[in-house]
């Protein structure tokens, strides 16, 4: 179905997205491949990207250079404890803020056992912590240079850099302050981790390969401070300051994601967006207005699921559910494909265009909300 891997000379995307959950996986050239954030593949069941480099004929440990987590939320890390096993010999990046002592302290106070699905995530940074003992992990902050290759090095002979935007200091500096509103009282333990700030400690990121530039937006929000969010990645005169031929549009195309100025600074107005969806409880993203306001700035949008399953259970009748129950079963609705956008471009080839391949019910996102469900 994904057919045989890149060629050395070619840059390759490629963005899961079930509809809880999101990955990112990048073919830098000549077997060099980057993973950012997990979920996990409907399927096979294990972390989606390695799945895919499977599938491929890949092994991860001989081809994944560097993990990167955008941050702690649960829908971006499952199973992100897995692919750090499956390729010990990676760098792992996250977001300066989760390092901190006390930070990590919090963690550990935490009876891992009790998590829910759609928590916070703190089980899977549990594990993530055990196995990163005696390995460092490079930290992302605000226009940090995380990762580079030298074009000799590389077949299609273009640099390779990638970039950390955020957060910024300031954002760092109140994750620090709210921090103790974390910490269970002494005597206590939480069983979950309760953030009631927005998604301020993301990391969102920035790859280039020679002239072409992708901007992984993660769910960076846009704030009215200055100094947070969207606002002091676009102020930044020390991120690189080119614009993104491919932008993984962030926290799956809800407006509190949105900064005009990302797309009238950071991103060419013929570019290719990238959007994840999101399904949990009555939140259904992007709404049918993201969507719109999505392909206003490019008409080159794609989305990794079909519709939105509708949560409306079918009433069955009585006497069915009577002997379901005395069966002591449960019936759950059938779990969506985890589907996939991928771009490609062959970097040896100077008239070359991003293609665009859709799989298991990844479209165009002009047609999701009018697709069946």
């Amino acid at each position: 179905m994904f057919s045989p891997p890149p060629c050395q000379d070619t840059l390759e995307l490629i963005l899961f997205g079930p509809g809880y959950g999101e990955s990112v996986l990048a073919h830098l050239g000549s077997g060099h491949w980057i993973l950012v954030d997990s979920c996990i593949d409907s399927n096979s069941r294990q972390p989606a990207a390695l799945a895919y480099l499977s599938l491929i004929g890949l092994k991860p440990a001989d081809v994944v250079d560097i993990i990167l987590a955008s941050h702690w939320h649960d829908d971006h890390v499952r199973g992100l404890s897995t692919v750090l096993e499956a390729c010990p010999q990676a760098s792992f990046c996250l977001s300066s803020a989760l390092t901190k002592k006390e930070f990590a302290a919090m963690v550990s106070r935490y009876d891992c056992g009790n998590r829910i699905a759609g928590g916070s995530g703190v089980s899977e940074l549990h594990k993530i912590y055990s196995l990163l003992q005696g390995r460092t992990a490079k930290l992302a902050i605000a226009d940090r240079r995380l990762y580079a290759v030298s074009g000799g090095e590389l077949s299609h002979g273009c640099d390779v850099e990638l970039w950390s935007l955020s957060p910024s200091d300031a954002q760092v500096e109140k994750f620090l302050f709210e921090l103790a509103s974390l910490m269970p009282n002494v005597g206590e333990t939480k069983y979950r981790a309760s953030v009631h700030n927005r998604n301020d400690l993301c990391v969102a990121f920035w790859l280039s390969v020679g002239e072409n530039h992708i901007l992984l937006g993660s769910d960076l929000e846009h704030a009215t401070d200055s100094g947070m969010g969207w606002k002091a990645v676009v102020s930044s005169t020390a991120r690189p300051q080119h614009r993104a031929d491919v932008f993984k549009v962030p926290h799956h195309g809800s407006v509190t994601g949105h900064c005009r100025d990302v797309w009238d600074v950071m991103v060419a107005g013929d570019s290719v967006a990238l959007v994840t969806p999101f399904t949990s409880g009555r939140t259904y993203l992007p709404a049918r207005d993201d969507a719109v306001r999505i392909l206003s700035h490019t008409d080159n949008a794609y989305i990794t699921t079909s519709a939105v399953q509708s949560k409306t259970s079918r009433q069955r009748p009585a006497a069915v559910q009577r002997t379901i129950r005395e069966m002591g079963k449960q019936l759950r609705p059938a779990l969506p494909h985890t589907g996939a956008v991928r771009v490609r471009k062959n970097l040896s080839d100077i008239n070359s265009k991003w293609e665009i391949e859709t799989f298991l019910g990844a479209r165009h996102l002009s047609t999701y909300h009018d697709s069946p469900g």
